[in-house]
């Protein structure tokens, strides 16, 4: 079986993928820096079995067009809303768009339980059943715990990756603050875009939904990786840190591949020239991030500072 996700974003989502023992098939990004839906019928075959969008820091990724691809194509569409809990896609919140979402708690996301996550599942049946099963050993979760299968592949190995009890607890305690984080970040964002403009050369990340994103990470591609260096060092120079990998940020620690090469041959489905795109935007892209507690004075300040470097190394 294969799954299609995103050339860019945490490992994680493709190791679930391969821990299934399915193959992840990698999609390249547009100028949203999400999945582009253009490349999936390029990657159809007659092994593929479900998408994976994943909403990247605090962004939304362009539902509609893979939602309608996944259901001409009789596939599911799992969303990763690790990163952007609390966004929307045309009015809807992500993970109720697609067939199931993906959510975590972890310390580094909005909202922070310790360790773990939350699954959404669009309709009930057997999908959730299969999910509670999953966190219970695969099949212990049962009404008649160790009885025969009642239909074919109930049971099957699963896991005991679940929450504890106290990060439960924390993360029903963090989860009603989320509308007001969500709200906090949107301002901020929203108050240093509007002091900023238009740049040679530079462009914004696109987004697919304005008003459903949450922003709480400024990115934007300048013209060369020269002009990102130079921009993140004047913002660095000026007290706002700044993101940015360059070409040679992926060192390949395949030993194998470099030793002998019969391991160097890459897969027809994970070939870098693939995600072009991927690799220029990841290469040239400079990240900013915000703080949910910034001020309207701090906003100024923030936009005035980002305004006079972009202005000087992109003239």
């Amino acid at each position: 079986d294969e799954v299609i996700v995103p050339a860019i974003g945490f490992l994680a989502t493709s190791m679930a993928v391969a821990l299934c023992g399915a193959t992840p098939v990698f999609a390249d990004i547009d100028e949203s820096l999400q999945l582009d839906p253009a490349t999936l019928p390029g990657l159809l075959t007659t092994r593929t079995r479900a998408v994976i969008p994943t909403h990247h820091w605090g962004f939304v990724a362009d539902l509609a067009p893979i939602v309608e691809f996944a259901q001409q194509n009789g596939l599911a569409v799992l969303e990763d809303c690790a990163q952007s809990p609390g966004a929307s896609y045309r009015g809807a919140r992500v993970g109720s768009v697609g067939d199931l979402g993906c959510f975590s708690i972890s310390a580094y996301k909005l909202i922070g339980g310790g360790e773990g996550g939350l699954i959404t599942v669009r309709e009930g049946g057997r999908l959730a059943e299969r999910a509670l099963q999953f966190v219970e050993g695969g099949g212990l979760w049962r009404p008649d715990r160790f009885a025969p299968e009642r239909y074919p592949g109930e049971l099957f190995p699963g896991t005991n990756y679940r929450l504890s009890d106290l990060e439960s607890t924390i993360a029903r305690v963090q989860l009603p603050k989320l509308p007001a984080i969500v709200d906090r970040y949107r301002r901020v964002f929203g108050q240093i875009m509007a002091g900023l403009g238009d740049y040679p050369g530079l462009t914004w990340q696109k987004s697919n939904d304005p008003t459903g994103d949450i922003g709480y990470q400024i990115r934007f591609l300048p013209a060369t990786n020269e002009q990102s260096a130079a921009i993140a060092a004047a913002l660095g120079e000026a007290g706002i840190w700044a993101g940015h990998r360059g070409p040679d940020s992926a060192p390949d620690w395949h030993t194998f591949h470099q030793m002998f090469p019969l391991f160097g041959a890459h897969a027809d489905h994970c070939r870098p020239e693939l995600c072009p795109r991927a690799i220029d935007y990841w290469a040239r892209m400079v990240t900013l991030s915000v703080d949910q507690w910034y001020t309207a004075d701090d906003c100024a300040a923030f936009a005035a500072t980002l305004d006079a470097v972009l202005r000087n190394v992109c003239a």
